[in-house]
């Protein structure tokens, strides 16, 4: 299968991604290697950037496009939006990126700092995007459960909104609790999209959409909705469409119970 990363920060020196170029050519030829062909780059947008910060964004991803093509990548633009209680006033002043220029824009909450202004004010602030005709892509949900507290219905309540749902392949990859929150985001068909978050060329957030692929088939996810997953909704996704909802066969018990690890 060709993959579609649609959250990576392999544009070099601009976040806590890829530190260098030379980390970005390692990370470009592990994700050729992991057959992405296509990747979009998700710099951080928080509350300290500026219209500059955007200016020098757009100049480094046109540095990755370039780059990239070397290893037969194609590289689209986008970010990866903060949403906080300073949303409204950076939607104003349109500091932030849509995925290549579509309706879509993929932001995160404060993995660190998850308290219950998460729950009781996230919906408010996603708003700010949705009123204006934009459509969240809520990045890592797995990752806003740090403890055994995953709300399904807060999760199905965001899709209700009209909000996309990614989970990290890494958290698919390493045991613990975003592993188990993505497995269960999984069984209960709660995810439209797997992207990477790649943050380095090696460690723990690195390209690695293919090995998660075959760990997820091994575990009896349906082959049909892995493939919708990794590549389809991303597709639509950069091609500014709808994204399709799953519905598909789903695990069985002893799948479950034998095949979760």
């Amino acid at each position: 299968m060709d993959y579609i990363d649609i959250h990576g920060h392999y544009a070099w020196q601009l976040d806590d991604g890829i530190e260098s170029l030379s980390e970005a050519k390692k990370a470009l030829e592990k994700a050729s290697q992991d057959n992405i062909k296509t990747i979009v780059a998700t710099p951080h947008v928080n509350d300290l950037t500026t219209q500059q910060d955007i200016a020098n964004i757009k100049m480094r991803i046109q540095e990755l496009q370039t780059l990239a093509s070397e290893y037969s990548i194609d590289v689209k633009i986008g970010c990866e939006l903060m949403i906080n209680q300073n949303i409204e006033q950076r939607m104003k002043k349109n500091l932030f990126l849509p995925i290549e220029l579509t309706k879509y824009i993929l932001c995160e909450y404060d993995v660190r700092h998850i308290d219950d202004d998460y729950f009781e004010n996230f919906d408010n602030y996603l708003l700010s995007l949705i009123t204006r005709d934009y459509i969240p892509v809520i990045a890592h949900v797995e990752r806003y459960y740090q403890r055994d507290n995953l709300d399904l219905e807060f999760v199905q309540y965001l899709i209700d909104m009209g909000c996309i749902i990614q989970i990290n392949s890494s958290s698919l990859l390493h045991e613990g609790p975003f592993k188990n929150n993505a497995i269960q985001l999984l069984d209960h068909q709660l995810v439209h999209v797997i992207a990477s978050d790649t943050h380095q060329a090696k460690g723990v957030r690195y390209p690695n959409l293919d090995e998660c692929y075959h760990q997820l088939m091994k575990m009896g996810f349906d082959k049909q909705y892995l493939k919708l997953l990794f590549h389809e909704n991303p597709q639509r996704i950069i091609e500014d469409k709808y994204i399709i909802q799953p519905h598909f066969k789903k695990r069985s018990f002893i799948q479950k119970v034998l095949k979760n690890k």
